[in-house]
């Protein structure tokens, strides 16, 4: 086994006993693979980084930025349209590159990443869902973000548990929240109640990345993109409801699209700076 394997065991309480001993007839080759995936199953770290290539970490995570933004033109191209087989692949594939993004990120809060992760996957499924055109998808969707934020604020709370600082943010986000309600409420119809249990949870959220900010034993730079993350998300929900219940437009697809994107991103990239 490796040095780095053997102290990345120790550290962690974790040491194989037999690992070395139970490999030594293969060749040095095989051996060397072994270790490193041992040490990426303990370790819980992205491959780039248990591989000690940060600069290949660094390189992955740019890839997904670029790309990101190369797709976005092309996908408001396709909303404005309204072409929903070139909205589907689109959409998708920048939703699996801000799931992509989280993946390599290094870990220094395990339990963040453990929580937000499936967050970021319920709420490419509900991406997926909303560029289907039949109208049940979007409940479905709806649904899935709905489980997505609920990751969220469990990664939050779980990561930073509430003070009562925090009422510095629930208090305005909850009557932001109630206006914004009090605005929809009439154009629900059967909607109403999911869509009032959507607002609490999403409002919920933000609260719980207003706590994650609050902690200054986590690094600024990671608190700093969750909060962002978690507001840009907010607000590109309202352009969402907007075009579903309101009034439908090209605008609110131009100025709901890039928020949400560049929330999930923010949120994808703390995982790695907390």
């Amino acid at each position: 086994m490796s040095h780095k394997s053997v102290n990345y065991c120790n550290r962690y309480g974790r040491k194989d006993q037999n690992f070395q001993t139970q490999n030594d007839f293969l060749p040095a080759s095989v051996q060397s693979c072994l270790s490193n995936a041992h040490t990426l199953y303990w370790e819980h770290t992205p491959l780039a980084t248990t591989l000690n290539f940060p600069e290949v970490s660094l390189l992955m995570a740019t890839t997904t930025i670029i790309l990101g933004c190369i797709l976005m033109p092309v996908l408001l191209y396709y909303e404005s349209k309204e072409i929903p087989k070139g909205i589907l692949p689109v959409k998708t594939t920048i939703s699996l590159l801000f799931v992509a993004a989280a993946l390599i990120q290094p870990r220094p809060v395990p339990g963040y990443f453990a929580w937000m992760l499936p967050g970021l996957i319920f709420c490419l499924g509900g991406d997926v869902f909303l560029a289907l055109p039949q109208k049940k998808m979007f409940f479905l969707g709806l649904v899935s973000f709905l489980v997505g934020h609920v990751f969220y604020v469990i990664c939050f709370f779980y990561t930073a548990p509430p003070t009562a600082l925090i009422f510095w943010c629930a208090i305005p986000v909850s009557i932001i929240s109630l206006w914004i309600f009090s605005r929809l409420g009439p154009h629900l119809g059967d909607m109403l109640l999911p869509v009032l249990i959507y607002i609490i949870v999403i409002t919920i959220m933000v609260c719980g990345a207003f706590s994650l900010f609050l902690k200054p034993e986590l690094a600024f730079t990671g608190r700093m993109l969750a909060f962002c993350g978690a507001v840009c998300f907010y607000i590109s929900d309202l352009f969402v409801a907007r075009d579903r219940f309101v009034k439908k437009g090209a605008i609110n697809r131009i100025l709901g699209l890039p928020l949400y994107f560049g929330g999930q991103f923010l949120l994808a990239f703390s995982i790695g700076y907390l």
